[in-house]
Protein backbone atom coordinates (compact mmCIF):
# COMPACT_ATOMS: atom_id res chain seq x y z
CA UNK A 1 0.00 0.00 0.00
CA UNK A 2 0.63 3.48 -0.46
CA UNK A 3 0.49 4.75 2.86
CA UNK A 4 2.56 2.16 3.89
CA UNK A 5 5.29 3.27 1.79
CA UNK A 6 5.14 7.11 3.18
CA UNK A 7 5.68 6.09 6.74
CA UNK A 8 8.01 3.16 5.98
CA UNK A 9 10.44 5.61 4.14
CA UNK A 10 9.23 9.12 5.47
CA UNK A 11 12.39 10.93 6.41
CA UNK A 12 12.08 10.74 9.71
CA UNK A 13 15.93 12.34 10.48
CA UNK A 14 15.05 15.22 8.17
CA UNK A 15 12.81 16.39 11.35
CA UNK A 16 14.86 14.95 14.11
CA UNK A 17 12.25 12.43 14.36
CA UNK A 18 12.46 8.38 14.64
CA UNK A 19 10.15 6.00 13.37
CA UNK A 20 7.15 5.05 15.87
CA UNK A 21 4.19 5.14 14.18
CA UNK A 22 1.47 5.58 16.33
CA UNK A 23 -1.77 2.83 17.37
CA UNK A 24 -4.31 5.09 16.20
CA UNK A 25 -2.75 4.55 12.61
CA UNK A 26 -1.64 0.94 12.90
CA UNK A 27 -5.57 0.33 13.46
CA UNK A 28 -6.34 2.46 11.12
CA UNK A 29 -8.91 1.69 8.08
CA UNK A 30 -6.56 3.26 5.65
CA UNK A 31 -3.45 1.44 7.25
CA UNK A 32 -5.42 -2.06 7.09
CA UNK A 33 -6.39 -1.75 3.48
CA UNK A 34 -10.10 -1.66 4.31
CA UNK A 35 -10.61 2.24 3.07
CA UNK A 36 -9.06 3.95 0.78
CA UNK A 37 -8.35 6.89 2.94
CA UNK A 38 -8.84 7.46 6.75
CA UNK A 39 -10.62 11.33 7.11
CA UNK A 40 -13.96 12.71 5.60
CA UNK A 41 -12.65 15.77 3.88
CA UNK A 42 -15.54 18.30 4.88
CA UNK A 43 -13.99 19.67 7.52
CA UNK A 44 -10.54 20.67 8.93
CA UNK A 45 -9.74 22.50 11.83
CA UNK A 46 -5.97 23.01 13.26
CA UNK A 47 -4.33 25.65 15.02
CA UNK A 48 -1.16 26.21 13.08
CA UNK A 49 0.56 28.04 15.83
CA UNK A 50 0.31 25.23 18.25
CA UNK A 51 1.90 22.86 15.50
CA UNK A 52 4.81 24.40 13.70
CA UNK A 53 6.20 20.83 13.31
CA UNK A 54 3.06 19.38 11.57
CA UNK A 55 2.60 22.63 9.36
CA UNK A 56 6.50 21.49 8.37
CA UNK A 57 6.04 17.81 7.36
CA UNK A 58 2.86 18.97 5.66
CA UNK A 59 4.67 21.15 3.61
CA UNK A 60 7.36 18.77 2.81
CA UNK A 61 4.75 16.22 2.25
CA UNK A 62 2.92 18.05 -0.58
CA UNK A 63 6.31 19.89 -2.33
CA UNK A 64 8.44 17.17 -2.06
CA UNK A 65 6.97 13.88 -1.43
CA UNK A 66 3.97 12.73 -2.18
CA UNK A 67 3.78 12.52 -6.00
CA UNK A 68 5.96 9.91 -5.60
CA UNK A 69 3.49 7.61 -4.50
CA UNK A 70 1.10 5.97 -7.08
CA UNK A 71 -1.67 5.25 -6.94
CA UNK A 72 -2.06 7.85 -4.94
CA UNK A 73 -3.57 7.00 -1.28
CA UNK A 74 -5.50 10.17 -0.68
CA UNK A 75 -7.82 11.80 -2.64
CA UNK A 76 -7.23 15.61 -1.29
CA UNK A 77 -5.25 17.63 0.49
CA UNK A 78 -6.92 16.78 3.92
CA UNK A 79 -5.87 13.56 4.40
CA UNK A 80 -2.38 15.02 4.34
CA UNK A 81 -3.23 17.19 7.59
CA UNK A 82 -3.66 14.46 9.57
CA UNK A 83 -0.19 12.15 8.06
CA UNK A 84 1.89 15.30 9.02
CA UNK A 85 0.21 14.97 12.83
CA UNK A 86 1.45 11.53 12.69
CA UNK A 87 4.59 11.80 10.79
CA UNK A 88 5.62 14.54 13.45
CA UNK A 89 4.48 12.52 16.34
CA UNK A 90 1.61 14.99 17.13
CA UNK A 91 -1.40 14.24 18.43
CA UNK A 92 -4.94 14.02 16.10
CA UNK A 93 -8.30 13.02 16.55
CA UNK A 94 -11.67 12.62 13.89
CA UNK A 95 -15.13 13.92 15.06
CA UNK A 96 -16.29 10.76 16.09
CA UNK A 97 -20.22 11.81 14.03
CA UNK A 98 -20.20 10.29 10.54
CA UNK A 99 -21.05 12.70 7.92
CA UNK A 100 -24.66 13.83 7.10
CA UNK A 101 -25.04 13.06 3.24
CA UNK A 102 -23.48 9.91 1.48
CA UNK A 103 -23.83 8.89 -2.54
CA UNK A 104 -25.77 10.87 -4.93
CA UNK A 105 -28.94 9.52 -6.77
CA UNK A 106 -27.12 6.74 -9.28
CA UNK A 107 -23.86 7.23 -7.81
CA UNK A 108 -24.00 3.24 -7.24
CA UNK A 109 -23.93 2.39 -10.86
CA UNK A 110 -20.99 4.49 -11.28
CA UNK A 111 -18.98 3.19 -7.79
CA UNK A 112 -20.79 -0.07 -6.94
CA UNK A 113 -18.31 -0.78 -4.40
CA UNK A 114 -17.77 2.77 -2.28
CA UNK A 115 -19.85 5.70 -0.54
CA UNK A 116 -19.03 8.84 -1.55
CA UNK A 117 -19.59 11.97 1.01
CA UNK A 118 -20.83 14.91 -0.51
CA UNK A 119 -21.93 18.28 0.91
CA UNK A 120 -25.81 19.45 0.70
CA UNK A 121 -25.82 23.18 0.17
Amino acid sequence: LALHALIDSFDYAKFNLEYNPSSSLLNSLAWKGEAAHEQDSSITVIQKSKAPLAMDVLFYLVTQEIHKYRPIFTHGDKELFWLAYELSQLPYFFSPWANSGSARPGDMQNHPNTLCAYVCI
